[in-house]
């Protein structure tokens, strides 16, 4: 049966929780070499392109590493910062600190807003988002977490009701998710933006659009640091 085009941008997604389910239950053990890619391929019925993708997205969230010659193995700790920098898919559009630096501005403008115009049901939908995003990083469900997480944010851009806010995140969707999961690779570190995502709610609950407009801003500033980015130059 044909994948319809929908189906087909799942896929390299639904292969990075069938390995990551693997290496949460140790089948595949720190240390311990991946099959060959066109092994792999067949166990998990995917194509060896959308494999490829899959590992790309797994050595992002610091799962595992490829080695040049040797093949791609799991990792034994979580993950690298300087690593995760240098695997950045889009370093030929934009350096990762643009990409932080636009979030900075544009996502605090956009909280500013959000704070006197979100309604009870938009803030519930929030705290529901966030309440998903817990479980899944208590879990380390990492691709999960990347999910709810790009959700957190695009609603925040959304309830703003500038349409130009919403239209810009868009645009730069792919690009914006993938720095969201960036900092995920720094395991031991998980749970700082669930801390941080708590701040920006609990403004966000008591309409108060300064100290939305800061915590975002500090989330973004933080969210940068894990993974060896200093945007200190921006406040």
């Amino acid at each position: 049966m044909k994948r319809g085009e929908g189906e087909h941008d799942l896929v390299p997604q639904k292969a990075v929780r069938a390995i990551q389910d693997l290496i949460r239950r140790n089948v595949y053990e720190p240390g311990m070499k991946l099959p060959a890619q066109r092994i792999l391929a067949e166990e998990l019925d995917v194509s060896r392109a959308s494999l490829r993708e899959a590992l790309s997205m797994l050595e992002a969230l610091g799962f595992v590493r490829t080695e040049a010659g040797r093949g791609t193995f799991v990792t034994h700790n979580g993950g690298n910062e300087t690593k995760a920098v240098d695997e950045w898919r889009y370093s030929n559009l934009f350096e990762v600190n643009e990409v932080y630096e636009f979030r900075y501005f544009t996502e605090a403008a956009a909280i500013r807003m959000a704070a006197l115009e979100i309604t009870d049901a938009e803030l519930n939908e929030l705290q529901h988002i966030h309440e998903k995003y817990k479980a899944a990083i208590q879990t380390l469900d990492l691709v999960a977490s990347g999910e709810y997480d790009n959700a957190f944010h695009r609603s925040i851009m959304n309830y703003s009701r500038n349409r130009v806010y919403s239209h810009l995140y868009e645009k730069f969707h792919e690009v914006i998710h993938q720095s969201q999961i960036l900092p995920f690779s720094r395991h031991q570190r998980l749970w700082e933006p669930v801390m941080e995502h708590g701040k920006i709610l609990e403004a966000l609950m008591r309409r108060d659009p300064d100290g939305a407009a800061y915590y975002m801003q500090m989330h973004m500033v933080r969210a940068a640091e894990r993974i060896g980015v200093q945007l200190k130059h921006l406040f």
